[in-house]
Order: C-alpha cells, then structure tokens, then sequence
C-alpha cells in the first residue's frame, strides 16, 4: 500500500475459530468483512486517496473512513496535539472518539485499572473536562485538565501526579434557584425549570437542595492564543439572570485581553426577556476564528411572568474579541416581518438542546445541528425553511471581514438545507423532541446520525438532508391531531415518508407503563406488560412522551485500524448497542452489550421514573472511545450510566434491569447515582466497571448527565455532580 494512503492493512485468517457460534446474520456480516479486507490487500494502489492524508477506503463506497482524526477544526493553523481534548466530544465532528496508545482491552481488564485520584472542586460539573498536553504555565511547562462547573468556578490542575491545582478563577455568582423540590410550598418559577435544569446539588451537612445554572456547555480552548472561551449564566439583573461569555487564559486564568487592553468578558445581550427565556447548554464550537453558541429555553417553555415564545438561536462572536458578529435563529414567523427579539410571534420553539452536545461543523463552511420541538404552536416548515423545530439544519456561513475596529467579523448564516420528520406534528404534540441528541458528521464521508426521543437512528446526506414530506401535511395535521393511542394508524412510522439514507429503531422500551408511578410492572403483570416496539400492535399506549426510548446520549463513531468501523449509541430503558458501517449505512442487526461476571446478560440504562425527579431521569447512556493505534481491533468504549440504589444509605450496586426493577418499586427509586464501564468496542462484552472494584473508594458520587467520559493522557476524566471529577487509569 502507498505510504500516503497512511496504514498497513494485514489479516491473519483463523476460519473456524471466527465462525464458530455465529448466527446466520453475524457470519453474513463477517463475510462481507473479509471481502472488504481482500479487497483492499488486491487492490492497495486503489484503496490510497490522493486527498486525504491517513484514511482507507472501504469497497463497495465512494468515501473515505478515517485512521486519525484532527484534534479540531478550530484554527487553520491550530498547535493542538494529537491527542489533546480542546473541544467536547473530541473534534469538530463530534465524534467522540479519540487514540489512546496502550489504552485496549487487556490493559482494562488485567486488574491493574482503577481510580487513580480525584479532583476536588465547587460545584456540579456538567461540562466534559477538557485537555492539553503540553502547557507553559508560570511555574513550568505541565500537562493539564480544565474542569468548569455549574457555580462558574473554573479550574486547571495538572494532570499527572501530583495532580495539583494550578489556577482556579470564579466568573461570576451563578443563577439559582433555591430549594425546587419544595412541594408543599411550590413556585412557579421552581416548577417550571425544573424539567429542563441539568445541575441539582446538595449541601454538605443537610438535605437541602437547590438547582444551579451557571456553565452548562463544555467550553473550548484555542491554543494558538492560549485562551479558553466559556459561556455562563450570571446572576444579576432580571430575574433568571444574564447569560454571558467569556475568555480565559489557560496559563493563569485570568480573563484574557482584548486589543484595547479590556477583559473579554461580556453580556451576550442586555435585552432582559431575551435572557429570561434562554439559556445555552450545547457546547461551544469555535471555527475559523468564530465561536458559535447555541441557545434554547432556560425554562423548557415559557418563563413565568412573560407572554412570550422562545427559539433556538446561534450567536457568533469573533474569537478575537469576543464582539458580535451575528445570529440565526430557528423559528420564524413565515409571514410578516420577523422581530429579531422574543416578541409574541405565534411561531416558538425549535430551542437547541442536543444534550450538551456541540454544533456539528465539516470545516468547509457548513454548521450542523438538530432541534428540539414546539411546544405553543406545532407547525410544518415553510418551503424557505423558516420554521425548523424538530429539525435537522445545514447552515450555511458566510463570514466577512471588515475594517471595523468593533465589529471586525461579520457572520451571515442561513438554512440551506434541512430535514423535518414526516410525523413532526405528531412528535410536536406529545414532546418528543427530534433534537434530543446531538449531530455526528461521519468523518470523510457525505453522511452524518443523529437520534432523538423517539429511539429512531438516521442517517442522512449531508448534501441533500431530505427536507420534509410536504405532500402529506394535511392529512398527517388531521390524523396526528386526533391520535390518543399507539393503535392509531397514523402514529406507526412509514419509512418511506423521510426521505433519508436509512432508519433504524435503536431504542426499545423494556419497561411496561401498566403502573402510574412507574415504567414497570411488578409481579405477574410484567408478563402482560408488551415492551416496545410490540406495543402499537398491542394497542398499548405510547402517547405520552415518557413511554419513548429516549436517546439523550450523543451516538459515537469510531473506525479501527483493519478497516472495520461502527457507530455506537446507548438509549434510555434499553441496552448499549453498537452497528457496524457498510456501504454508505448501517448493518441493521445490532451487538448488543452484556455484562460481568457472566456475560450472559444484557446491560440496561435506568430508566424515568415519575417519582424520580426528571433532572436525573431520561439519561441513557453517555459514550467515549478510545482507540489503540498500536492493536488490531484495540481499544475501549466507556460509557458513564445511572445505576439504581433502594435508597441513600444503601451502598451496594445494583443492576437496573427489568427483572430486578419490577419485583418492588423501590427497587429502582434512587437512580440519582453515577458508575463507570468499559467495554470492548468489538463485542460490547463488558471489561470492567467501577461499582465492582473492591479497591475503589469513591463509588457513591452522583451522576452527571448529559458529560461523555474525557479519554486522554491514557486516562479516563469523569465528571460528577457531587462536586468532583474522578481519574481512572493505570494503578
């Protein structure tokens, strides 16, 4: 093989070791593998692609998969090492994959991988740690983890032993709200954010407990000028505070300098509704010197006190001097003139969410991103594309400089292509928003997937998104409109509407909705209980937007060295599963993870529970990979989960299955509670996890929902809500 086509393709061939106890579906699959390989060894002039530097080319496809993704996107000319972590989820593609040498299955399954440390700082963490290998700080050059938590502390501490802390810097108070579980004295501004708030925290030496919001997006870091940018909420002015944005300078903390000599700290707008009805959870993406922030509702709908709508929107700010450059936003009235502030436009909702995860950008001028539902006035999009809730978007940008010393950026961003569910109405009506997760841009290729709450995987061109079945929005207002049950004909999905690549249900719901209070059924009923997707031919219920597999954990793609590749995804109430890429798509056949000690069993999420509040329900699973360049089909995929306790006091793990959940509620009451797993990322057979490790002593931590696991430095960073991050690695 040419040098240029960056890797070595070799195979031993083991026929009857590798067939042996394979289903019909698995040894057509391994089939199709070998001839990929025989290929590529026949024709290795072939397999090389002038273009694009480090990547192989699979048969029977007109693109190219991977070996070595950049670290970002962020800078034409951006010093960042290879296995630096300066964005969430890895890269600008949102991968979530990184390489790791010597990080494999056996170094994590030998005995010798544990906690290592923990890092102890104020406040939840709800954004992905980040990482830099190599970083000149006053005393000494040192590799370093940057923390940032939901009280606006901001942290650098260096990330081998000693582990010590090198800069800590508190933006500003954050929002709070105080005591929101509080029911027998509710309020409405408690009860209102508390469906969509991320951070919930406790104190030290009591029960109380409190919602905060103050950096909920992974912020991102341009090592070119030693600056990490941050968004945050303050609290100060209007009620719900102001969201602001800031830079950091990563050797010293403090707020970075502007060409006039200011610190880059500002308000992203002073318009007060505006900041009471928005807030940002998706990270930042910084791209050709501009930094993009995506915004939804701070309060899920409609903030107390105000007759308003909310929209998603994207600000760009110039990464120089943080001064804006300009904004899109999702929904707009498709009549009339559009206010470019919340008004009473009868059109809302559209909020980016993508649990945290980031804009998606291919670095050729497109952003990509998805979009939760509307929540006032359910619509189809206009034919211009002005009405996109529910929606993935192509934005097309356009930037400009100027000689402007204040607005020397100036960014034009548009729709230019989409795509909408053909059941948006439907999806609209009972919440479940297409946007829960985040957009991944399969890498070298014209595809990109992305799941939502429904538990249905998409994959779809990235040059032609499909846009929506106009044709039938009528008869799907009427039919959607009136439907109550899953055994209404119109709610049963017709893969022919969307006009995409290819549709997979990943997401089955394996608890039964029989019991008010629970998503499963207890005793002999767990029997009569159909688990989705039987239920619409059942006719058991699915018209409410709890019964859905949400996906809230962004899926993971990450090809290995010998050609093979996969796109992972872990829905809520279902198991870990994992679908090879073949031919522009998705096998459709999942692996599907099994568990320690036996392997004999499947691995579940928690599931939502009513009782449970929602800010720790409806997780799912959250993914990183970590690839080892120096072994064939090496590496670990590691996911941070709930798991269930009976209550507080109760120290030992449980599993939340099916099984175990339905012989008592309380079971699985307490699911507020975080661990760690890895698995191997061919087999999905589970390597190793922190609730079994006798050595670990910090098991009890509570869950950060929405924050991947960072992978770097040969270790694994997992952030927490119970105001730590934990280090796992070689012991």
């Amino acid at each position: 093989m040419p040098a240029k086509a960056g890797i070595q393709v070799r195979r031993t061939f083991s026929w009857i070791p590798a067939f042996a106890g394979m289903t019909t579906l698995q040894f057509v699959g391994r089939i199709r593998h070998y001839v990929v390989l025989a290929v590529l060894c026949v024709s290795a002039a072939a397999v090389a692609d002038e273009d694009r530097q480090g990547a192989i080319k699979l048969p029977g496809s007109d693109f190219v998969l991977p070996v070595r993704p950049p670290a970002s996107n962020a800078l034409p000319a951006n010093p960042a090492g290879p296995t630096d972590v300066i964005t969430q989820r890895n890269n600008n593609l949102r991968t979530g994959t990184t390489f790791q040498r010597g990080l494999n299955q056996a170094s994590v399954s030998n005995g010798r991988f544990g906690l290592v440390h923990k890092y102890d700082v104020d406040g939840a963490v709800q954004a992905q740690p980040l990482f830099m290998e190599s970083v000149q700080f006053p005393n000494g050059r040192r590799a370093a983890i940057f923390i940032a938590t939901a009280t606006n502390w901001v942290y650098a501490f260096d990330a081998n032993p000693p582990f010590a802390k090198l800069w800590e810097h508190q933006l500003a108070a954050p929002f709070r709200v105080d005591d929101p579980w509080n029911e027998t004295n509710p309020n409405p501004e408690r009860q209102s954010c508390l469906a969509q708030t991320a951070s919930t925290e406790q104190d030290d030496h009591s029960q109380h407990q409190f919602v905060t919001i103050g950096i909920e997006a992974t912020p991102a870091i341009v090592p070119v000028h030693n600056r990490m940018v941050v968004s945050y909420r303050q609290a100060e002015g209007a009620r719900g505070g102001t969201q602001w944005i800031a830079a950091l300078d990563i050797r010293t903390g403090h707020f970075a300098k502007g060409p006039d000599g200011a610190d880059l700290n500002r308000r992203v707008t002073d318009n007060p509704i505006w900041n009471n009805l928005h807030r940002n959870r998706t990270s930042l993406l910084i791209e050709q010197g501009v930094v993009y922030v995506g915004y939804s509702a701070r309060c899920e709908s409609f903030a107390p006190g105000f007759d308003k709508s909310y929209q998603g929107w994207i600000y760009a700010f110039d990464v120089g001097t943080l001064a804006f450059a300009g904004r899109y936003r999702t929904t707009e009235n498709p009549v009339g003139p559009v206010p470019q502030e919340p008004s009473d436009d009868p059109v809302d909702g559209g909020g980016i969410w993508q649990a945290s995860t980031g804009l998606a950008s291919d670095g050729k001028g497109n952003i990509f991103f998805s979009t939760g539902n509307a929540r006032k006035s359910p619509r189809i999009p206009d034919a211009a594309g002005k009405n996109l809730s529910s929606s993935v978007i192509r934005l097309q940008v356009q930037r400009t400089e100027t000689n402007s010393p204040r607005h020397r950026l100036i960014v034009a961003m548009a729709a230019a292509d989409w795509f909408t569910p053909y059941r948006k109405i439907w999806q609209d009506k009972i919440d479940l928003d297409f946007g829960s997760a985040g957009v991944v841009l399969v890498p070298n290729t014209r595809y990109l997937a992305m799941v939502g709450k429904e538990g249905m995987l998409y994959v779809l061109d990235r040059n032609n998104l499909g846009k929506f079945d106009n044709l039938t929005e009528f008869h799907l207002a009427d039919v959607f409109c009136k439907a109550k049950t899953a055994g209404d004909p119109g709610m049963q999905d017709d893969p022919g509407r969307d006009r995409v690549v290819q549709k997979i249900q990943v997401g089955e719901n394996q608890y039964c909705k029989s019991q008010k209070n629970s998503l499963f059924c207890s005793g002999d009923a767990l029997a009569e209980c159909p688990k989705y997707p039987d239920g619409p031919a059942s006719g058991v219920s699915m018209d409410d937007w709890i019964s859905w597999p949400h996906v809230h954990g962004t899926p993971v793609f990450g090809a290995f060295l010998e050609g093979r590749a996969f796109l992972y995804v872990w829905p809520e109430k279902d198991s870990l599963k994992s679908y090879e890429w073949w031919g522009g798509g998705l096998i459709a056949t999942p692996t599907i993870a099994t568990r320690l000690p036996s392997q004999e069993h499947k691995v579940f999420a928690p599931p939502y529970l009513r009782r449970v509040p929602i800010a720790v329900g409806m997780p799912g699973g959250m993914l990183s990979l970590a690839i080892d360049p120096s072994k064939r089909e090496g590496g670990v995929l590691f996911a941070s989960v709930q798991r269930c306790r009976m209550r507080d006091t109760d120290t030992e793990f449980h599993e939340c299955d099916p099984s175990w959940c339905a012989r008592a509620v309380d079971n699985c009451r307490e699911q507020r509670y975080g661990m760690l797993r890895a698995f191997d990322p061919i087999t999905l057979a589970e390597l190793w996890n922190n609730q079994t490790d006798p050595r670990d002593g910090e098991r009890n931590y509570w869950f950060a929902k929405f924050v991947p696991p960072t992978i770097a430095n040969g270790r694994v960073y997992l952030a927490t809500q119970s105001k730590k991050v934990l280090v796992y690695g070689r012991r």
